[in-house]
């Protein structure tokens, strides 16, 4: 039976990281995916495979067109000289993948708008009131102080910052447009840690020489990402396995050395094997009994044939909708692709829907949304659960990744 340092359960993102760390500081890995493509829950598919995976009809329109899609299941954009960029260039994985950048991002309240950032912009925009513009200005100079070192007066939680400096009207704009939280939790931590996601957001307009996105994606989908960093692992002598599932995982009484005995199934050779391993890093997913349910997300990829008709122009585009304005808690979250990043052909969009679940009704949640876009040709939902830890495991041998909580 062989034996390994570490088994690697799941390709998301967080697993092909660590397997590139370890593998490169010479620990001796297996790396087992149950899928049969890189990314496990963020993975990018066709459209037969979407359309296979949902158990829905295939359109004739489409699977003609199959091939040139490249659908995520999980949204993501990364921000440039984000944690996940300075990854890739830590890793020297960013040769290895192309990055298309999102032309424009928007918030939307009875229709799109710029998110204003500097004095001009905000002086501009419908999104502010007259009597409020020179609140939000002064807002910005503070956010610019910090960020060149400056000294800069801190309240205790960011609600009292927002307060001090009289822009708590404007707190929704602010904290989620550009801070990017996800809900007003924020509110209530301490105001450092927004004044710096808004400092990287600036950083990764001005980087990209782009003012109206800070926005990147990678060329045919997030499941590159994971892939890239898998085949450094592996060039650190990593062995992968995908479509492989596991059989069992039971405590091993071979050897000092190891302390689990795994018995999956290889379907090339169609027989079962098993290996000792000390340590196992894994996904919520192959230890249901060990996670509970965080939250839900309800997610809906559409399908759009054209340019959708609430883009105030055509190209790729990231636009949040406000949760005060749609009466919710949650914001809602819309990634339009394209062809530019090669998930659609030609004369089609992708868009992709994302929220927290807050009712027992999660389609309808988005339905005002997807009314929006035009002509949908295909729409997909999904309800996925966000899993996490619901305790340490004994021994501290096993280490479960948070499930990819990506809204």
């Amino acid at each position: 039976m062989e034996k390994y340092d570490v088994l690697i359960l799941g390709t998301g993102l967080v697993e092909s990281v660590l397997s590139a760390n370890l593998s490169i500081n010479g620990i001796k890995i297996l790396h087992i995916d149950k899928n049969t493509t890189y990314g496990s829950d963020i993975r990018s598919c066709s459209y037969v495979d979407l359309a296979n995976l949902y158990k829905v009809p295939l359109l004739d329109e489409l699977s003609n067109l199959s091939r040139h899609f490249s659908i995520d299941l999980v949204p993501k954009v990364l921000l440039n000289g984000g944690r996940l960029q300075n990854l890739l260039d830590k890793y020297d994985i960013t040769p290895y993948i192309e990055f298309s950048l999102i032309p424009s991002s928007y918030v939307y309240t009875d229709k799109c708008y710029k998110v204003p950032l500097t004095e001009k912009e905000v002086l501009k925009s419908p999104l502010i009131g007259l009597w409020r513009k020179h609140k939000l200005v002064s807002f910005l100079w503070d956010v610019k102080k910090y960020g060149n070192g400056g000294k800069v007066v801190f309240k205790k939680t960011m609600r009292e910052q927002f307060k001090y400096l009289g822009v708590d009207d404007l707190s929704e704009l602010l904290g989620h447009a550009v801070a990017l939280n996800l809900d007003d939790s924020y509110l209530d931590r301490d105001p450092k840690e927004t004044y710096e996601k808004i400092c990287l957001y600036v950083r990764s307009i001005q980087k990209l020489g782009n003012y109206n996105s800070p926005y990147l994606y990678p060329l045919y989908g997030l499941s590159e990402l994971s892939q890239c960093f898998c085949r450094k692992s592996a060039i650190h002598g990593t062995t992968f396995r995908l479509d492989t599932p596991v059989l069992s995982i039971k405590p091993s009484h071979i050897s000092s050395d190891t302390n689990f005995e795994v018995e999956f199934y290889d379907k090339i050779n169609n027989k079962k094997e098993k290996i000792a391993v000390k340590y196992i890093i894994s996904d919520p997913t192959y230890f249901p009994e060990h996670v509970h349910v965080a939250k839900k997300v309800i997610r809906c990829t559409c399908i759009v044939r054209g340019v959708p008709k609430m883009l105030p122009k055509e190209g790729s585009s990231q636009i949040i909708f406000l949760s005060s304005k749609l009466k919710r808690k949650n914001d809602i979250y819309a990634l339009f692709v394209t062809d530019s990043e090669k998930a659609a052909p030609e004369g089609y969009y992708v868009v992709l829907l994302s929220t927290i679940v807050e009712t027992d009704y999660p389609e309808q949640e988005v339905e005002g949304v997807v009314m929006k876009l035009g002509n949908v040709v295909q729409r997909f939902y999904s309800v996925t659960e966000l899993l996490e830890p619901a305790e340490r495991l004994p021994g501290h041998t096993v280490l479960l990744v948070e499930g990819e909580n990506i809204v």
